[in-house]
């Protein structure tokens, strides 16, 4: 299976296996920011660190947007930008990562801007299997809010985990992040993904 090479592609293998992703759309002209429910994100199409780039903005007008997207195009010529509507909810890590000693690694945690912290994540050599999945979900500490308002969000992220697993299994990636997936009452969604 070959390796995406940019987050468009890397959203494309994602949705290709049945992965649940935030809605998103690859800006082709300006009008399409007319077509978005606000507030949105606009993104630049890279495989690396969209926020520390300075590739990611959050607009929450029309207006605010088209302002974004030239300036974004002026700063990275040649690239797409993907425009993504909001999701409000908590934010989880999904990540694939290769040890030395262990092989690949799942690692699961506090998502978000959260995840740099390292200080609520878990992990298990791979392959695991769903109940393995449920135990690490419950040592994070981000857990106990989870458990309040998430119960089926939480069997979604499961069914994540899962796949995520066989498609690193098949992909043999170096690193694999899914980050954030957030969390709603009812779903979880994969709102951003690197692949190397």
């Amino acid at each position: 299976m070959e390796k995406p090479k940019s987050l468009v592609q890397t959203f494309e293998l994602l949705e290709k296996n049945k992965l649940p992703l935030a809605n998103f759309k690859v800006l082709e002209t300006k009008n399409d920011l007319k077509k978005m429910n606000f507030p949105i994100y606009i993104k630049i199409d890279s495989q690396k660190h969209k926020s520390k780039l300075g590739g990611v903005k959050k607009c929450n007008t029309f207006h605010e947007a088209l302002k974004t997207t030239n300036m974004l195009l002026k700063k990275f010529p040649n690239t797409l930008l993907i425009l993504q509507e909001e999701i409000q909810g908590k934010e989880i890590f999904v990540g694939i990562k290769k040890d030395k000693v262990f092989g690949e690694v799942l690692v699961v945690g506090a998502g978000g801007t959260r995840v740099e912290s390292k200080k609520d994540l878990s992990f298990r050599a791979l392959p695991i299997n769903k109940r393995e999945a449920s135990k690490m979900i419950r040592e994070l500490k981000i857990y106990q809010e989870l458990r309040k308002q998430n119960k089926q969000a939480i069997k979604e992220l499961l069914k994540i985990i899962s796949k995520i697993s066989k498609l690193a299994q098949a992909l043999q990636p170096k690193e694999l992040d899914l980050n954030p997936v957030i969390l709603t009452k009812n779903k979880a969604n994969i709102v951003d993904a690197r692949i190397f």
